[in-house]
């Protein structure tokens, strides 16, 4: 799911113990602004790169007022995901102006921690975020791939707002588990508002790999698009909740 936002040793995902933000983006998100007509779309190109504190990334930013480009003035701010370490590197440029077909773009370097750092673009009202992963060196010289699973139990909630699901993620190395390794969950609906909330139970796996999330529905009707990712080696797994009346 490379969602367009919103991942891979390839863009590892790490956000646990706390709400994972609707959409981040896998590959390049995109979010609209309270106001209807006012909206922003942001990507990284790659989303994943090495915690090597040199490696970089383009993040593309795009301002629209309706369906039209919008020139206007933007601020970028880093974060750090919940990844048991991770820690954000540096933008080139934290503010600017969009030029006339509504495009801003600017540099992103990685920090030497791996992890994930949550980059977010505001303009007024619209705002958006991409998630980097920042992935291990040594394990990337040694062509190293875990594999990651996500299930969920139950796979269909109702849409009232309360009802839950339990995600298990599991990561491997071969058939060993990897304990300590950061996850990130991004979400997209597939319907309109129809993704809930999910909370991580802790920052990294467990000594068997794993770690488990609560998704709350929301109470849309329709299927939420959820992508698990691990930050060491970016491996990634996507599974689909269905909300129903």
């Amino acid at each position: 799911m490379r969602l367009n936002h919103t991942v891979r040793r390839a863009g590892a995902v790490t956000a646990l113990a706390v709400a994972v933000a609707s959409g981040p983006a896998l590959a390049g998100a995109s979010f609209a602004a309270p106001h209807k007509s006012l909206s922003a779309t942001i990507s990284a190109h790659p989303q994943a790169i090495l915690a090597d504190g040199k490696s970089t990334t383009r993040i593309s930013v795009k301002l629209f007022h309706g369906h039209a480009a919008r020139k206007a003035a933007l601020t970028m701010a880093t974060a750090d995901t919940p990844s048991g370490g991770g820690s954000c590197g540096t933008l080139k440029a934290t503010s600017g102006t969009t030029g006339r077909n509504g495009m801003f773009r600017t540099t992103y370097t990685s920090s030497s921690v791996v992890g994930f750092c949550t980059i977010t673009a505001t303009s007024g009202s619209a705002t958006a975020s991409v998630t980097i992963d920042q992935l291990d060196p040594t394990l990337a010289a040694a062509s190293t791939r875990y594999t990651l699973t996500a299930a969920a139990k139950p796979a269909n909630v109702k849409a009232d707002g309360t009802s839950t699901s339990t995600v298990t993620i599991t990561v491997l190395n071969g058939s060993t588990p990897v304990a300590g390794d950061a996850v990130f969950v991004g979400e997209r609906a597939l319907q309109p508002k129809a993704c809930g909330a999910i909370v991580l139970g802790a920052a990294t796996t467990d000594a068997s790999g794993q770690v488990t999330a609560t998704y709350t529905s929301s109470t849309s009707r329709g299927n939420c698009f959820l992508r698990a990712q691990e930050a060491a080696t970016g491996a990634n797994s996507a599974l689909v909740i269905h909300q129903s009346k």
